[in-house]
């Protein structure tokens, strides 16, 4: 990233510092435990990252992309992990890496979604439940955006025209939850849910001539706007499939 920045301390230090200089964008905070010099430090194994090289080949990234991703999160130098990634590429050391490449590369948890009766009241119990603030507001959509590790917990007020949440019906509370892809190949994602949702519907006797309601939208998601596929699962639960970020992060 061209603006990126590694600043290094303690929880206090770095209050101190953004005290004085406000943070801009996304940013992420990594916490370990204290070193015998009092600093922190998080040194990961050679089985560690080899594993979490192959695990992301596995999803589709090359190589390269895997070795900088997890040199990246594992906050350990590139060319020791670039070595390791050689390593797993040639089938060297005891991981290996399946060579079927995933339709649906999960990386995570993206968000989750509730369904406010007051919106305000639950964006506050969760702001001090989990210690957090509001990463984003949406005021077009009655949405907050709470920032929630590497994931979001988004709270929208829910619509007053509807039963709402408690109220004793089977109203659910839970819009939506997403996962978060390391790559987004629509045509082959949407020909793999489809394929899924078919199979099931076979599977129960349930088939229908129209098919799966499959939708692609541009939405906001923890790592920022992208494209997503939304589909509902046989229970009716809305499972969002949230591609990675875009160049243009252009908000609405």
């Amino acid at each position: 990233k061209m603006h990126e920045e590694l600043v290094h301390g303690t929880v206090a230090e770095a209050v101190t510092r953004f005290e004085s200089i406000a943070p801009k964008g996304e940013f992420t905070l990594v916490l370990g435990s204290k070193s015998s010099s009092g600093s922190a430090m998080l040194e990961a194994g050679d089985a560690e990252i080899r594993e979490m090289v192959a695990g992301l080949m596995r999803d589709g990234m090359s190589a390269s992309s895997a070795a900088k991703t997890a040199a990246k999160f594992l906050n350990v130098p590139n060319n020791r992990v670039k070595q390791l990634a050689r390593m797993v590429a040639d089938g060297e050391g005891d991981v290996a890496v399946d060579e079927r490449v995933s339709a649906v590369p999960v990386v995570g948890l993206d968000h989750v979604v509730l369904r406010a009766r007051s919106l305000p009241r639950l964006e506050a119990f969760y702001a001090e439940l989990l210690d957090t603030s509001v990463e984003r507001r949406n005021d077009a959509f009655g949405m907050v955006h709470l920032r929630t590790g590497t994931a979001l917990l988004d709270i929208i007020q829910a619509d007053p025209t509807r039963p709402a949440p408690g109220d004793g019906a089977d109203v659910r509370n839970v819009d939506h939850f997403a996962f978060s892809l390391s790559t987004f190949d629509e045509p082959a994602l949407t020909a793999h849910v489809v394929r899924v949702v078919a199979a099931d519907s076979e599977r129960y006797g349930e088939t229908s001539a129209a098919g799966p309601a499959v939708e692609v939208h541009r939405r906001y998601g923890a790592g920022g706007f992208g494209r997503s596929l939304y589909v509902s699962d046989p229970e009716g639960n809305s499972v969002e499939l949230k591609g990675p970020p875009e160049g243009d992060q252009t908000g609405y």
